[in-house]
């Protein structure tokens, strides 16, 4: 007596092959909707898929490098949903300075150089002056720990001294450290090297405390600011 195993086995696969083109031709499994959240340069023409477009069908791998050619464009992520809706989460970069080079450039909290239009916050977002690169490209990550300073100190101040950091004009790099300009009342703060959340704090009682324009003020020692004015000069230790 024969076995039937090999005839179901057949017939079994023969209905898994059934399954598969009817999923694959079934109506209700395409696609609807194309959402993209988070970048309005981003549209649905730039999208690898059609609206009609089986949902099988689709590469969510090509869609999101197709995405990542653009250079604004910091993360993306892609999934459908069970309506049939291909959703597009794009997370752009966004500038935390600017930087002059041989050009005006924003840069990036990890040191990448983009168009200085790339966001509009030309007027909110200090400068950062005095720093040298040999080479200069656009979408360039500057690999420099002078650099890194500064844009490390603009993160603490934004983060965790909105206050002080509203009024920060521009961020001057040198050999003797880390040099910040606040407007208005013209502050000139030399600011040296490391210890930021201490010397912020300090530099932040003294500012909001401080009536004189034009006011010079030393941070290089943690636990010692010196002030001077065009007229008066006087010394401030831990009391301030």
């Amino acid at each position: 007596m024969k076995r039937p195993l090999p005839k179901l086995l057949f017939l079994f696969s023969l209905l898994l092959l059934g399954a598969a083109y009817g999923v694959k031709s079934y109506p209700v499994l395409t696609l609807k909707e194309i959402d993209i959240s988070g970048s309005n340069r981003i549209t649905a023409d730039s999208i690898p898929v059609a609206l009609g477009q089986n949902i099988f069908d689709i590469d969510l791998t090509r869609v999101v490098n197709a995405v990542y050619s653009s250079h604004f464009v910091e993360s993306v992520s892609a999934r459908i949903d069970h309506t049939g809706k291909l959703l597009v989460k794009v997370v752009e970069k966004v500038p935390v300075a600017y930087i002059y080079l041989d050009d005006l450039y924003a840069v990036t909290a990890r040191g990448e150089l983009v168009p200085s239009n790339i966001a509009d916050t030309i007027f909110t977002l200090p400068v950062i002056q005095g720093f040298r690169v040999d080479t200069v490209g656009m979408y360039q990550v500057i690999n420099s720990p002078a650099l890194r300073s500064a844009l490390k100190l603009i993160k603490d101040m934004r983060e965790k001294h909105a206050d002080i950091f509203a009024n920060l004009s521009e961020v001057r790099v040198n050999d003797a450290g880390l040099g910040l300009i606040f407007e208005p009342g013209s502050v000139v703060v030399n600011f040296g090297w490391g210890d930021n959340d201490k010397k912020i704090e300090r530099m932040q009682n003294i500012l909001a405390s401080n009536k004189n324009p034009g006011l010079d003020l030393d941070m290089r020692l943690v636990d010692l600011a010196i002030m001077r004015t065009r007229t008066i000069n006087r010394e401030a230790s831990n009391g301030i």
